[in-house]
């Protein structure tokens, strides 16, 4: 289709001041993030965020009357597709910054463009899945939206859903599924597309398949392809990371992916990404990004920085700075508008510092400051872990929102869930690695 042949250039895009101030914060200097909060922030991130375009009450489009076709073919049939994928062919960029494998009955296409690579692979089926490896970072959530966006123009979207997250080196992988209707010359037709993106920190990837069913097949495909790509010059292991899946009643939403980075000298920065891509309507998604990044010294949190969009608009850009000891500053602009505030918090922690704590510490019940734009941007929220180690347990209150959720062996939370409506919204890990 046409609007696939503008996706490398101007229809992804890349994260900008976000990523000057992420570099220049970093150790690793191709660190540069539009980075979320950890998965408390995300929890009230969602339940505060979604207000009435809530999942429970959208709606599948697959249990709406099916849109009509000129032809007789199965269409249920069609969806349900699979097919075990091809041998792997092995496959360079041409500037011979990255390679990888590619299952493919034939051989790969590689197309050099503006900051990108377009490989074009055949898992036998009779579109071409292609895949963008880019030379700059890209949000996930607005890699996805720019794509919908586009096609919206030509198609009708009847269902759209995130249906998969996974891990790919250490990476968070999501996959989103289409199904649409487009007029043709014999009436209209039902296409379905699948879209994958990773927003790794070197060479980040986006893929799709425009072809009804294979929703698995593209999923081993891309997991083949992420899992053996190779780049010139890798960065160094994080000493910490970890990744949470978002669902509700189990039905994949997103991913939250934290972070920390040591540049040395006493000094630690903790970040976290997180995309959601929440079920508003039949065929619509509310799709945003989110960052938060602290910086710490021996004394605590010194500088935070805060982002987040949705569905292609700024919801804020905010800096915090300690301006006297447990005095913080924060200023930028909410939904376009100047943005200024001032608090107190003597026990400012991010979600790293709050680990170390929790490992160390033999208290059942601890407390502390989270500073959360997305939840106030005014004021800075007080949240208290109730802990049962020995039952492997933890209750969370913030303010007059409750989370239950169990820890893993090392003691760190493993899994948090809470309601929302008349559903459940959980986030579980997926991976974890490395000492907090």
């Amino acid at each position: 289709m046409g609007w696939a042949d503008s996706i490398g250039r101007r229809d992804v895009p890349t994260r900008r001041h976000h990523c000057a101030i992420a570099c220049s914060r970093s150790s690793l200097g191709v660190m540069n993030s539009r980075l979320i909060a950890g998965p408390i922030a995300v929890v009230l991130s969602f339940l505060v965020g979604c207000g009435s375009a809530h999942p429970s009450t959208a709606k599948s489009a697959k249990s709406a009357d099916p849109a009509p076709t000129s032809d007789s073919e199965d269409i249920e049939g069609l969806f349900a597709r699979e097919k075990s994928v091809p041998a792997p062919r092995t496959a360079a960029s041409p500037d011979g910054s990255w390679h990888a494998s590619f299952p493919s009955e034939s051989e790969v296409e590689l197309v050099q463009g503006e900051g990108h690579t377009q490989a074009a692979f055949s898992l036998g089926t009779e579109a071409k899945t292609r895949c963008f490896f880019y030379q700059e970072p890209v949000d996930a959530g607005q890699a996805i939206q720019a794509i919908l966006n586009n096609m919206a123009e030509t198609v009708q979207f009847k269902d759209l859903v995130a249906y998969r997250v996974t891990v790919a080196q250490r990476t968070p992988v999501v996959f989103v599924e289409g199904l649409y209707v487009v007029e043709s010359t014999d009436g209209k037709k039902m296409g379905g597309l699948k879209l994958a993106v990773s927003p790794r920190h070197q060479v980040p990837v986006f893929c799709f398949l425009d072809e009804p069913g294979y929703k698995e097949t593209f999923v081993s495909a891309v997991a083949n392809v992420l899992s053996t790509l190779e780049v010139k010059e890798p960065q160094k292991e994080l000493p910490y990371a970890e990744i949470w899946e978002a669902s509700i009643d189990g039905k994949p939403l997103g991913f939250q992916w934290l972070y920390k980075l040591e540049p040395g000298q006493g000094k630690q920065t903790s970040i976290s990404l997180s995309a959601m891509f929440v079920p508003t309507a039949p065929g619509a998604l509310a799709i945003s990004d989110e960052l938060e990044m602290f910086d710490s010294d021996a004394g605590g949190i010194v500088a935070g920085t805060f982002f987040k969009s949705e569905g292609g608009r700024v919801i804020y850009d905010l800096e915090m700075s300690r301006s006297a000891r447990s005095k913080f500053k924060v200023r930028g602009k909410t939904l376009d508008k100047d943005f200024e505030t001032e608090f107190t918090a003597p026990r400012l922690s991010d979600d790293i510092a709050f680990y170390r704590f929790l490992l160390k510490g033999k208290d059942t019940k601890l407390e502390a400051s989270e500073y959360t734009p997305s939840f106030d941007p005014t004021k800075v929220n007080q949240v208290t872990y109730l802990l049962d180690k020995a039952a492997r347990s933890v209750k969370v209150q913030v303010n007059d929102i409750s989370l239950v959720g169990s820890l893993d062996e090392s003691g760190l939370p493993a899994e948090l869930s809470t309601k929302a409506g008349s559903g459940e919204f959980k986030q579980k890990i997926i991976y974890r690695a490395g000492t907090p």
